[in-house]
């Protein structure tokens, strides 16, 4: 059996914890009289940040107690004094049920699958404390993702101990999507093999990064293409930049469109052993046939077009996280995630790892998360939902197997083929003609930084001719359109190529060379 141990060395001081959210939780352990510890991503994060990928938050705030009672007082507490942070309060002996707790370090999930997550944090006068197995800190120190094999030690039927090696693999897939430095460990796909489980495909970190047509060499793995161009130590010093800096912050808990949070509220209430009254219990009971209002076939058609930034964020991101998102599952954006939704022609892996060092389904996370067009659309939100599509597709064909089309028209041809079918045709134009206008106003932005980067000292003025033409013919296909006045055409544009830029780390490349951009395509009468 592992034992517990309490860890306060100067080492545990030095990572990077969530003193916000720590700190928080130590005022309402404090004002309850409850113990409480932070867990999962506030436990084990600080260990991977800046390590193992680039630095990132949890989107959850997991909080563990002793008992169902305390579960109800301080999820109360912690959800009245701070509504906007996504609170998740759960009890350890709950958790720990048919599972040996050392020393009654309830704390601790025993019965966690993987080594990595038994662990838990508080902060107290000022100084960290982490309780954990010595086995979990081998493992997140070491990078490597292990079984902890307690967890199917039990009296589990065999059903319940597949559930369990799922949940392994699942998470192990997940937590090497966020961190491409980890690896997964030879017990993990023992557990899968035994339980008839897809593997886990571990990555060295030196093949995530494969360059395509921005660095000009779509064909070659990076330490090929290092070794005789300048542009490639350019590269290398921006993968460099990305295991360092962070990612886009996990946005503030926002309402749900009424319909959906309604029903989220009740599942809150419920999974914090709060009482429901009969008719929420009802409503829950029919929480799965809880379609978009009329007139919209899908939740994703209605929330691109009708919400805010911040409801659309936290109606996508729950799409992209929970196994059972509030309302079921978008067929629609599940089918473009998955890779389901292409042909087989367009060879798209969308379970392989973006350029950026995310898995896809992160890349997009985070691309959706820094766009904000809010103020550009304040008197056009029929176009909310067009500006939202161009910025989900734009760079599809990172992952497509095929090579032998340019990048721009690739994604088009992929765009087309699947869009989704509540797009009018002259919308499915619209963003076409977006996409194209992103990957010209990328192209102006990575052939001025190459020129500058290898001290050449030319402008955009006369770097890249061919996209200023393109832009300036995206530029007239829309003016046509009479949708938009050309500084909104810009505008979008470049809230979209600026969502790119955070995903990938590399947004310091774009405020040198946006007056000069604008004023080639967007010249003064």
């Amino acid at each position: 059996m592992m034992d517990c141990i309490l860890h306060e060395n100067n080492y545990i001081q030095s990572l990077g914890w969530e003193w916000e959210i720590l700190r928080k939780i130590e005022f309402a352990s404090m004002q309850t009289g409850i113990e409480a510890w932070g867990a999962t991503g506030l436990f084990y994060r600080p260990f991977f940040n800046g390590r193992y990928g680039p630095a990132q938050d949890g989107f959850d705030k997991d909080v563990c107690v002793r008992t169902e009672q305390e579960v109800r007082i301080f999820w109360t507490f912690l959800k009245d004094i701070w509504p906007d942070i996504r609170w998740s309060v759960y009890s350890g002996e709950i958790e720990n049920n048919n599972y040996h707790v050392p020393n009654n370090h309830w704390a601790v999930q025993m019965g966690r699958p993987l080594l990595f997550r038994l662990g838990a944090v508080n902060i107290h006068n000022g100084k960290v404390h982490v309780l954990m197995p010595y086995e979990a800190l081998v493992s997140l120190n070491s990078g490597l993702i292990e079984i902890n094999h307690q967890a199917f030690i039990n009296d589990g039927s065999q059903e319940d101990m597949k559930n369990v090696a799922i949940s392994a693999v699942t998470r192990t897939r997940k937590v090497l999507s966020e961190y491409p430095g980890l690896k997964c460990g030879s017990t993990v796909n023992e557990i899968a093999e035994k339980f008839q489980v897809d593997k886990v495909a571990s990555y060295d970190v030196k093949d995530l990064f494969y360059l395509n047509a921005q660095v000009g060499k779509s064909s070659k793995k990076l330490n090929l293409f290092l070794e005789d161009t300048q542009e490639g130590l350019v590269l290398i010093e921006r993968i460099k930049t990305n295991l360092k800096s962070g990612s886009y912050p996990s946005p503030r808990f926002e309402e749900l469109p009424k319909a959906l949070e309604s029903i989220r509220k009740i599942k809150i209430k419920q999974e914090h052993y709060l009482e429901i009254t009969n008719l929420e219990e009802t409503v829950l009971k029919q929480s799965d046939e809880i379609v978009a209002p009329d007139q919209y076939p899908s939740w994703l058609e209605y929330c691109a077009k009708n919400e805010f930034d911040a409801s659309f964020k936290e109606w996508f991101s729950i799409q992209l996280r929970s196994r059972n998102p509030v309302g079921g599952k978008d067929p629609y954006l599940s089918k473009f995630i998955s890779g389901y939704l292409f042909s087989d022609e367009f060879d798209i892996n969308t379970n392989g790892v973006h350029q950026s060092g995310w898995s896809w389904k992160k890349y997009i996370r985070e691309k959706i998360f820094a766009l904000n067009i809010d103020l550009l659309v304040v008197d056009k939100k029929e176009v909310r939902s067009l500006v939202r599509l161009a910025t989900i597709f734009f760079d599809i064909d990172t992952v497509s197997g095929l090579k032998n089309q340019g990048r721009e028209e690739l994604t088009v041809s992929i765009w087309k083929a699947s869009y989704p079918e509540w797009l009018s045709e002259n919308e499915v134009f619209i963003v076409t003609e977006l996409i194209r206008g992103q990957y010209q106003l990328m192209g102006l932005l990575g052939e001025a930084l190459r020129k500058i980067n290898l001290a050449q000292g030319n402008t955009i003025l006369n770097t890249y001719d061919g996209s200023i033409s393109n832009m300036l013919k995206v530029k007239s296909r829309l003016l046509r359109l009479e949708v938009w006045r050309e500084q909104e055409i810009f505008n979008l544009l470049l809230a979209s190529c600026r969502a790119h830029l955070y995903a990938t780390n590399s947004l310091q490349f774009l405020s040198v060379f946006v007056d000069e951009i604008f004023s080639l395509i967007f010249p003064l009468d």
